[in-house]
């Protein structure tokens, strides 16, 4: 009777142990769910942050478009000009990098099928752009803040025909 108890023991013992390698390995099999998960999460996080972003963008070409309104001088002290060159340069010199080097891991990562990465390149390309734009209005800002407060001192809107015209008339503004 003891040994068909022990036997009974080891055989449940067993068909546990069988039962939990067999539940690992099917949760191991389906795993791809939660890099699915992960994928999606990430890449509706990257749709909404570029959608953050596009407003920004657009916010500072209607903001340079709006600056001829103003017969004021805006940045006398330079803290404007300063502030969106500190910006167009976080977003060239620190956020694009790092999400460059983001977009280069998805490659590597061995978790990731080759839908999984195509769909995270296309959200990392996306915001990339995003953020590409969005410096490039900055810039385009910061240099009409500058336009305006010259053409405001001068008395009149200078035009440009080259971005060396631009330079020029900045430096001799300097320089008187």
């Amino acid at each position: 009777m003891m040994a068909g108890m022990a036997m009974t023991a080891r055989h449940t013992t067993e068909s546990s142990l069988s039962g939990t390698l067999t539940a690992f390995s099917e949760w191991g099999a389906n795993s791809s769910l939660y890099v699915l998960k992960a994928v999606t999460v990430t890449v509706d996080s990257m749709g909404s942050m570029e959608k953050v972003v596009q407003g920004f963008s657009e916010y500072a070409t209607s903001l340079a478009q709006s600056l001829n309104k103003d017969t004021k001088v805006l940045d006398s002290d330079d803290v404007i000009i300063n502030a969106l060159e500190r910006m167009a340069n976080m977003i060239d010199d620190e956020l694009i990098p790092m999400l460059t080097k983001k977009r280069d891991a998805i490659d590597r990562d061995p978790t990731l099928k080759e839908d999984h990465q195509t769909l995270l390149h296309c959200a990392y390309m996306t915001f990339m752009s995003a953020l590409e734009s969005w410096s490039e209005n900055t810039k385009a800002l910061r240099s009409a803040v500058i336009t305006h407060d010259l053409a405001v001192e001068r008395g009149k809107e200078p035009i440009f025909d080259s971005p060396d015209e631009l330079f020029h008339s900045i430096r001799d503004s300097i320089r008187n």
